[in-house]
């Protein structure tokens, strides 16, 4: 199908790629501050400390914090590093919606689907004007599956991502119009 077919341009919906940026970068600040100083205490937990009295070993929650700066390092490391994939497989990434279909473009593909093409939409959640779910985009999701079997997932990450999912709910099922 030609982009023409798909008649007029209604709207356009795109990836927030600093913000993602910026979520990938303050992850792994964290990771490296709390490996940092979280693996260094760690180490120095299990080095030998003389006699048993004075072992702070066995003070009461003495593993705790080196324990804990490890765990959010490994954590944030992980989350950084999936973010920053993302980011650079994404920041191109745009939605346009037509009367007859919507394009999908990214990575330097563009995907033409008509309105037919869509089995499903299933949008989740709710946008969060605050909290970790906001910052992680991960307040609101939608996946869109397609008759072929493709799915596309979008979040609030892309701009108005609410507001893109009506979109294609509506279109796709006229009956949903609110």
């Amino acid at each position: 199908m030609e982009i023409e077919e798909l008649g007029e341009r209604i709207e356009t919906h795109h990836t927030d790629s600093p913000r993602r940026l910026r979520v990938a970068v303050s992850c792994l600040v964290v990771a490296a501050v709390s490996l940092g100083v979280g693996i260094p205490l760690t180490i120095a937990h299990f080095q030998p400390w003389g006699p048993a009295g004075q072992d702070p070993r066995s003070w009461v929650g003495s593993g705790m914090l080196p324990g804990a700066l490890t765990t959010l390092g490994v954590l944030a490391l992980g989350a950084g590093i999936l973010t920053l994939l993302k980011y650079l497989r994404t920041k191109d990434e745009y939605f346009e919606v037509h009367r007859q279909g919507m394009i999908h473009h990214v990575s330097g593909a563009t995907s033409v689907i008509r309105w037919s093409d869509v089995a499903s939409v299933r949008p989740k959640g709710a946008v969060s004007d605050r909290g970790g779910a906001r910052h992680f985009g991960a307040d609101f999701s939608c996946l869109v599956v397609l008759t072929d079997g493709r799915r596309i997932r979008f979040n609030t990450f892309i701009e108005d991502a609410p507001q893109l999912a009506e979109a294609i709910v509506t279109a796709v099922d006229p009956s949903a119009r609110s």
